[in-house]
């Protein structure tokens, strides 16, 4: 999965390029009020992409689904119809 504990991130997040929207985007005191609000509209959308890439990640913490070998042997466990 690529997760690393430590950091508390994937080496590849979700929507890994929604930064991307962001990296050239500069505010300007001569910006046009239209300007400004698309500005800050896209800073909304940016930080709703943040939200859903947190969710996700609980996601899979919450059901201790990161360990992929430890839930693989717990698998082998189980018998062959619950598999």
């Amino acid at each position: 999965a690529g997760y690393m504990p430590r950091r508390g991130d994937f080496d590849i997040e979700w929507d890994n390029d929604a930064e991307a929207i962001l990296a050239e985007m500069e505010f300007s005191a001569d910006d046009a009020p239209q300007d400004r609000q698309l500005k800050l509209q896209i800073v909304e959308i940016y930080n709703a992409k943040l939200d859903e890439r947190e969710r996700r990640k609980q996601f899979l913490i919450d059901r201790k689904l990161l360990d992929y070998r430890k839930n693989q042997a717990e698998d082998l466990l189980l018998p062959p119809d619950e598999r």
